[in-house]
């Protein structure tokens, strides 16, 4: 039983990475869509008032690099799923067997104890 729920999951975990990394890319579309907004009110704001240029465009740097740091960890995110979740599949799945363990002992201590109380 052990071993052919474990080929399952080996074998399933190469498709559920790709899913994985493919929704943890989704994160990339919010940071273009952020960077175009900081640039574009940028844009906006000079063309309203000029004497302002160098105080806008260090507000647009600092906008620019935050939204694209989340950008990067959404990349991170994507690149740790793909390449890093190979070397720890096995230790979560070790985890993931002692808690299902630890809760059928729970249950079957609770049910046979409410049978016997009455």
């Amino acid at each position: 039983m052990f071993r052919v729920i474990f080929i399952l999951y080996v074998d399933n975990l190469q498709s559920y990475k790709m899913v994985g990394a493919g929704l943890a890319t989704i994160g990339l579309v919010g940071a273009g869509v952020g960077v175009g907004v900081v640039f574009g009110s940028l844009i906006l704001g000079i063309s309203r008032n000029p004497s302002l240029k160098a105080e806008l465009f260090r507000n647009a740097l600092l906008g620019f690099a935050l939204t694209e740091a989340v950008g990067l960890l959404a990349l991170m995110m994507a690149f740790l799923i793909l390449f890093m979740l190979p070397a720890l599949s096995f230790l979560v799945f070790e985890h993931f067997l002692w808690l299902s363990f630890v809760f059928l002992l729970h249950y079957v201590w609770f049910s046979t104890s409410s049978l016997s109380s009455g």
